[in-house]
């Protein structure tokens, strides 16, 4: 029980009204008169019925106020601690507006019900009201005080921002040590299309690829960079590494033809520090020695390779062309002039073999003087009704037709002597 509330009861029960016979006589003899005189005396009675009436509204008053006010007090005083975020300060506001709002109310309350207090004493049940007996019921203030509360705002936690910088590398791949003319791969371990790639390779070329493919020409040792430039990170890299080209072996090829026979050649091959050898034909037959010898099944054009290896391991490829033709043992001159002695001239192969063939002789001018398809038929000198002089020069080219179907060819020159 609040202290209010309190008082009251205590004024209440201590609170006694005086009782006068000498009033309660001089009612019952203007009742008695009011018998003989209804009509004389009815205001009256109206006013003492008034009175009462009056008395009781004004307990019944009393016992309503105070009932108010201890439901005021009670909506009041034990409002609920909500404890709301610092950007939620204008809920704190309106539930102190709210509070200060009832407590003003409140005290309103109390000041009428003190100036409306009225003590009444009942001769007939002797019963006295009390506060107590006004008490008011609890009132629910999770329904009737409830102050509506806004969610806390989370806030997106702020990612740390890692530095790319880091990450960012531009170490690359590549061999080492390398042979002159071996084409160099070189890989970057750091992929992403939004960087551009640059490399220098220290000879004097670039690329902007990101893995290229280099040859380097000449032997030496070579810096190469890498540089590697990102913008969506807005940083770069750089990173060298060293590339050592040995120098290939250089190696000499030579191929003598026998005068005895046209189809035997002898190579050679001539090199520093060289220490292996294979040769191919280039009719299928391969040979493992530094200088082969080889015998061809038939005249024509081969090409002859050979490759070589030196003590640091790197190997070179050389070639060599090599026309194997039919050897004629055409004689370069001859004199008509009818002694019985070189009087004409045709091929010895020609003239002592079997082969079908077309020999053309033309001055040197290009004007033919002379063809025969016929071993026997061999040149005297005469061209146009007259013999050749000495000093004269021709020009002889012969067509042979061999007996698989290859074609070839041989010329040469011819002059006139005395």
């Amino acid at each position: 029980m609040s202290q209010f509330e309190q008082n009251i009861k205590q004024s209440l029960q201590s609170f006694e009204a005086e009782y006068n016979p000498a009033d309660w006589n001089d009612m019952q003899n203007r009742l008695s008169k009011a018998k003989a005189g209804k009509s004389v005396n009815i205001g009256k009675g109206l006013m003492i019925a008034a009175s009462v009436a009056a008395v009781a509204g004004a307990v019944y008053y009393f016992s309503n106020a105070n009932s108010e006010n201890t439901i005021s007090e009670k909506a009041v005083v034990p409002q609920t601690s909500v404890h709301v975020p610092a950007k939620e300060n204008t809920v704190q506001k309106e539930e102190a507006n709210n509070s200060s709002a009832a407590n003003n109310h409140s005290e309103d309350l109390n000041r009428s019900a003190k100036e409306n207090v009225v003590a009444v004493n009942n001769p007939t049940d002797n019963k006295s009201v009390s506060a107590d007996k006004n008490t008011t019921q609890p009132v629910n203030n999770k329904a009737e005080n409830k102050v509506p509360v806004q969610e806390p705002v989370q806030t997106p936690a702020i990612q740390p921002v890692v530095s790319s910088a880091v990450a960012l590398s531009a170490a690359f791949r590549s061999e080492a040590k390398v042979c002159e003319g071996t084409p160099v791969q070189f890989t970057a371990d750091y992929s992403d299309a939004s960087c551009t790639y640059k490399w220098t390779f220290g000879d004097g070329e670039t690329s902007t690829l990101q893995n290229p493919t280099h040859v380097f020409a000449d032997p030496g040792n070579y810096s190469v960079r890498l540089h590697i430039n990102s913008a969506k990170y807005r940083t770069s890299a750089d990173q060298k590494n060293s590339v050592s080209v040995v120098a290939a072996p250089v190696v000499r090829v030579t191929a003598d033809v026998s005068e005895e026979n046209n189809l035997l050649v002898a190579f050679t091959a001539d090199g520093d520090k060289i220490t292996d050898w294979k040769w191919n034909f280039g009719d299928n037959k391969t040979a493992s020695v530094q200088n082969p010898s080889h015998i061809y099944g038939r005249k024509g054009n081969y090409k002859v390779e050979v490759a070589v290896r030196n003590s640091s391991g790197c190997s070179t490829l050389a070639a060599k062309d090599v026309n194997l033709k039919l050897n004629l043992l055409a004689p370069n001159a001859f004199s008509p002039d009818g002694n019985g002695t070189n009087d004409t001239w045709m091929p010895a192969v020609l003239a002592n073999g079997e082969y079908n063939f077309t020999l053309t002789i033309t001055d040197k001018t290009g004007n033919q003087v002379f063809q025969t398809s016929d071993k026997n038929d061999s040149w005297n000198g005469q061209y146009n009704g007259r013999s050749a002089r000495p000093g004269d020069t021709f020009i002889w080219k012969v067509v042979i037709k061999e007996r698989n179907g290859e074609i070839s060819n041989d010329q040469g020159i011819i002059t006139i002597t005395e």
